[in-house]
């Protein structure tokens, strides 16, 4: 947990957790403790670019891309996918799926 050290007109250290966050963040009583509750990040598009993807928008990526853009399809409003390779449903086997096709908006070829 970060904690910056501040220093009140009265000479006062306080933390920077306590003094200017609480005037953000809701406080949540949890385990007879307070404590600070941040909501998550939620986006309006997401760009995402995807390996395979079928025509009614399951995806597959390859190495690192299986990192961030499922997530980002997840926390997103809007998710519009770029695909190297669009194939006809079914080719993608259902365990090889890892961005289903409900999460996705518009599918778009690459050439």
């Amino acid at each position: 947990m970060l904690r910056l050290a501040i220093l009140s007109a009265r000479g006062r250290i306080g933390t920077f957790t306590g003094a200017f966050v609480a005037l953000f963040a809701s406080a949540v009583l949890v385990m007879a403790g307070s404590m600070m509750l941040e909501t998550a990040l939620r986006a309006q598009f997401a760009l995402v670019h995807a390996f395979l993807a079928d025509y009614l928008g399951n995806l597959t990526y390859v190495l690192t891309a299986r990192n961030f853009n499922p997530v980002m399809a997840m926390a997103a409003d809007t998710v519009i996918v770029t695909a190297e390779h669009i194939v006809p449903v079914g080719v993608i086997a259902p365990d090889h799926v890892v961005t289903p096709a409900p999460l996705v908006d518009y599918l778009i070829t690459n050439g």
